[in-house]
């Protein structure tokens, strides 16, 4: 499948013939399809560096774009490093209540033995009490 000549070739391929055989002004018509011949080669030049350019561009938006979510990755990341700060310090006091809350406990605990000791003293001190009132007078 042939692909058709563009204009400027094909233009430039009928003024030249023309040029030899019967133009009387052969060196302008010479030149002019001989510029036609060099700006369809500059033409394809710059429609590869067109193309170039579009690869180019587009591997430089692809790349915008990873910095982009870069850059939102990298907000999100300080953000979960700042929760994550706040999380221990919540965690810190909550061990630090724990202790104190186990020392209250401790110190519950201690004077509930000491209550229930004094109870069991006491009864023990009335029992004894009233096992002298059963069998001798206390003098």
């Amino acid at each position: 499948m042939s692909q058709q000549q563009p204009d400027a070739l094909r233009l430039a391929d009928a003024i030249d013939p023309f040029v030899r055989t019967s133009s009387p002004d052969h060196l302008t018509s010479k030149v002019a399809a001989d510029e036609m011949r060099r700006l369809h080669e500059q033409n394809d030049q710059f429609a590869d560096s067109a193309i170039a350019m579009a690869g180019k561009i587009k591997s430089l938006l692809a790349e915008n774009e990873l910095l982009k979510m870069s850059q939102y990755g990298s907000g999100r990341l300080q953000e979960l490093r700042t929760q994550r700060d706040e999380l221990q310090k919540q965690v810190a006091e909550i061990g630090q209540l724990g202790m104190v809350l186990r020392e209250q406990r401790d110190d519950l605990l201690s004077a509930l033995k000491l209550v229930l000791l004094t109870i069991s003293v006491g009864k023990i001190i009335l029992w004894l009490k009233g096992k002298r009132n059963d069998k001798e007078p206390i003098s």
